[in-house]
């Protein structure tokens, strides 16, 4: 397979808390099992934001090969399949935003499985090295938040 790497894991440098914000931690698996970590964070809009595989603190899959989102996408699926499985985001649509690698997988997922649900929205993705890792947020359907007057 092209277009794969192996890499080093960079350490979690910094939690939602430390800037106020109240979160979750949380533990989903992907599609295809892998453990993978990360916070749900009820800001407004409801983010999730995880670690993908063989990233932070989630487990290794694919032998500790980075997939450049061709392997990563079953984690995007995981990470919707949590938030739907949650009673406090189950009925709101999902919309998809991620950045770098994330970016990578969230596309991928985005123009083939998710493509036919009207339920899931891409907010677009940028490619940025460094970027946090990715997020899902979620929104009632009237696509207002809690927080919104």
């Amino acid at each position: 397979m092209t277009g794969t790497t192996v890499g080093r894991r960079a350490p979690v440098l910094r939690r939602p808390g430390e800037v106020g914000l109240d979160f979750e931690e949380v533990t989903f698996p992907s599609m295809d099992g892998v453990a993978l970590e990360g916070w749900f964070i009820p800001a407004g809009y409801n983010i999730l934001c995880y670690d993908i595989r063989n990233h932070g603190l989630s487990r290794s899959g694919n032998g500790g090969i980075v997939g450049i989102g061709l392997l990563e996408y079953r984690d995007v699926i995981g990470s919707v399949r949590y938030a739907e499985s949650r009673p406090d985001t189950a009925s709101m649509t999902t919309f998809l935003l991620s950045v770098c690698l994330g970016a990578d997988s969230a596309t991928s997922t985005a123009t083939t499985t998710l493509a036919s649900t009207p339920k899931y929205r891409s907010t677009g993705s940028t490619h940025t090295p460094g970027s946090p890792p990715t997020s899902i947020k979620t929104r009632p359907r009237t696509g207002r938040s809690r927080y919104n007057d």
